[in-house]
């Protein structure tokens, strides 16, 4: 298969709206608990206010960075999608590549769309796509799912 391929899956295989929801509330309180455990951790070792406020930017961006798109990208995923039992693929169905998952990260934590609106359009898209997703080109499927079958990718 070349890269003018990809595949689709049935319906029911792609992660809908209640799905998708659980495993970004998962992962915001998980992430959010570490962000404040280390924030905590910085501002009672670090002396000075205003480096202490730098290092928790910069922490806070490496943990962001390292849980959603390092530990996504990884074969133990986040605890997110591994209770949800889902995962992301490509267009050709493959695994992702950790520039997806950064252009995924960038879209759903700068936007220029909220996270209420990227999870809302999957409601109407055929094959559940965040718009992030249509970005990244990656779908979120169930994990036991099987490919339906294959096709040419044209973008809209």
């Amino acid at each position: 298969m070349n890269l003018e391929d990809g595949v689709f899956y049935p319906r029911e295989a792609y992660a809908g709206f209640w799905l998708r929801l659980m495993i970004e509330l998962i992962d915001a309180f998980i992430v959010t608990g570490l962000c404040i455990g280390f924030a905590l951790v910085l501002v009672n070792s670090v002396p000075a206010r205003e480096s202490s406020l730098q290092a928790i930017f910069i922490s806070l961006i490496l943990i962001w960075f390292g849980y959603f798109v390092l530990l996504k990208h990884s074969k133990l995923s986040t605890v997110g999608y591994r209770i949800g039992r889902a995962k992301i693929v490509n267009l050709q169905g493959n695994n992702f590549s950790i520039y997806s998952l950064t252009l995924r990260l960038i879209f759903a934590v700068i936007g220029p769309f909220n996270i209420l609106l990227d999870l809302l359009w999957i409601t109407s898209d055929p094959y559940r796509q965040s718009l992030r997703d249509k970005f990244a080109h990656t779908y979120v499927i169930k994990r036991n799912a099987r490919v339906a079958g294959k096709g040419k990718i044209i973008f809209r």
